[in-house]
């Protein structure tokens, strides 16, 4: 009897220290203000344990001395809490300015992202650089809603990207207030320089009348800020080469196959025993000519380099950039090929306490090299070319488009 009372008390003592150890940590959580939140997340780190404030902002978890509480709940940052006592906890959020905080152009003006009632989708700098192309569509694709990008060839130079905005025509794009049309110079901009893109659909452009039918593209590009200069590179470098590629048939194969065609046909061969021998021996004038390997390379280069300087003061904030672009073909003639030049330079200057002016300056000058044949039409050609004849080759003009282009706008 002794010993069932001696191990039951033992028992008791044991779940008393497990229960000071572990306890209930109780707390509230509010804003800057002292206003409760509630429905605010509380979690254990590490553990699938938590909870939820109730409508005072005030919460009841087990959880251990020197266990790490995460804190998180919409339009705040998040925070970790590391509990030293078992007291009361007051914990505080602040508003988090990126997200739910953030600026969005919507036409004439700018709202933040909370107060949007209208149909439009936003994406900044960081999210369009995370895939790299010539073509600024080509790194938009897939990253904004509403937004449908079909890129028509993948020949250097060609910005003949179809852009539409919900699958209605072509949208009007605005670059820094200055309305444009024609996709063409928006594909070129660099994407180093913008800070963010903005796409109005439905009644959200019917500011801009009549041609916004089709939706709206707002491209803002960046701006200095207070600070000291700030210098930023990025290069890449790059090798693209075909994914799939049709293996044509041998000189040997296309004369055994001719051959099986006619007798099949009730004709006979026409090309002897001799002949076909001599073709699978690759005799002098019977080699074949491999077409793919005479006219395309396997592989093609291209880089692109940008630099930018941006910085200032009180009184006026810079924002500096160049960059080059070299998008090489995959033809051994060198017939096809693009480079592109890039300069922008936007300065804002505080005249007096409420007048501040605005100048930018941008600048494009780029080259396209094309063969007078589209390059669909080349690829055709030397797939229908038969493998038994002889290599030659014709000298085709080359083609080079040039195009140079300096906005200045105050």
């Amino acid at each position: 009897m002794k010993k069932h009372i001696l191990i039951s008390l033992l028992m008791i003592f044991s779940s008393l220290g497990l229960f000071a150890q572990t306890g209930n940590i109780t707390g509230t959580v509010s804003d800057k203000d002292g206003v409760p939140l509630p429905g605010v997340t509380i979690v254990v780190g590490g553990t699938t344990n938590g909870t939820v404030t109730n409508v005072d902002g005030k919460f009841n978890l087990p959880a251990e001395k020197d266990e790490v509480l995460q804190i998180s709940f919409v339009g705040m940052q998040t925070k970790d809490v590391t509990i030293t006592d078992g007291s009361d906890l007051k914990i505080v959020l602040i508003e988090d300015m990126i997200g739910i905080g953030e600026v969005v152009a919507i036409g004439y003006g700018s709202k933040k992202k909370e107060s949007l009632t209208s149909a439009i989708s936003n994406i900044q700098s960081d999210e369009i650089l995370t895939t790299t192309n010539s073509s600024l569509a080509q790194a938009l694709q897939g990253k904004v809603s509403g937004l449908q990008i079909r890129q028509n060839t993948g020949e250097p130079g060609r910005f003949d990207t179809r852009i539409n905005v919900r699958g209605f025509g072509t949208p009007l794009y605005v670059i820094d207030g200055v309305a444009r049309e024609g996709g063409s110079g928006f594909q070129k901009i660099n994407p180093e320089d913008i800070e963010s893109i903005s796409v109005l659909k439905d009644a959200a452009a019917a500011i801009y009348g009549l041609r916004a039918a089709n939706g709206v593209i707002i491209v803002t590009t960046k701006k200095g800020k207070q600070g000291k200069t700030k210098f930023n590179y990025h290069g890449v470098f790059g090798i693209q080469s075909p994914t799939d590629v049709p293996e044509m048939a041998t000189a040997t194969q296309y004369v055994e196959m001719v051959n099986r065609a006619r007798i099949f046909s009730g004709l006979g061969p026409a090309y002897t025993e001799e002949e076909v021998e001599n073709y699978r021996n690759g005799a002098a004038g019977y080699e074949g000519t491999n077409w793919y390997d005479e006219t395309f390379r396997e592989q093609a280069f291209q880089q692109q380099h940008n630099f930018s300087a941006s910085g200032g003061n009180e009184s006026l904030t810079f924002f500096t950039s160049m960059g080059y672009v070299e998008d090489n073909g995959l033809l051994k003639t060198d017939d096809l090929g693009y480079k592109k030049y890039t300069f922008r330079s936007n300065v804002t200057a505080q005249l007096t306490k409420n007048l501040k002016a605005d100048i930018q300056i941008a600048g494009r000058y780029d080259k396209r090299e094309s063969p007078a044949e589209s390059f669909f039409m080349i690829f055709k050609i030397y797939q229908l070319s038969l493998i038994i004849i002889k290599k030659y080759y014709i000298n085709f003009s080359k083609i080079q488009y040039i195009s140079f282009c300096i906005s200045f706008s105050f």
